[in-house]
């Protein structure tokens, strides 16, 4: 069923998991829906949520880098790296929304 072998969470994937949770889908149909297991899912929100309780995409994406930086003393430069393609992802996301509202006018 769900690839376990994949990489780290992408945060394309954390905006899905955000979104999904939102809508009150259950981790089960998250996990199906992002092709992830329930374990990787329920892990993710855990040591991702804010202190209320809710689940925001980009604080877990950085939370995950600060975390790596951390324990793993991640350079820099690295997770500068992470923060352009964090930026870029964003970009194109507001790239397409743009887009459409052109096409709609």
């Amino acid at each position: 069923m769900a690839n376990d072998v994949k990489k780290d969470i992408t945060f394309e994937e954390r905006q899905l998991i955000e979104k999904y949770l939102n809508e009150g889908l259950s981790i089960h149909k998250i996990g199906r829906l992002i092709n992830r297991s329930i374990s990787t899912v329920c892990v993710e929100i855990r040591k991702n949520c804010e202190e209320d309780g809710s689940y925001i995409s980009e604080k877990a994406h950085e939370k995950k880098y600060k975390r790596m930086q951390n324990r793993n003393n991640v350079p820099t430069v690295y997770l500068l790296n992470k923060k352009l393609e964090m930026m870029n992802e964003h970009l194109n996301i507001i790239l397409e929304t743009l887009q459409k509202i052109q096409e709609k006018i």
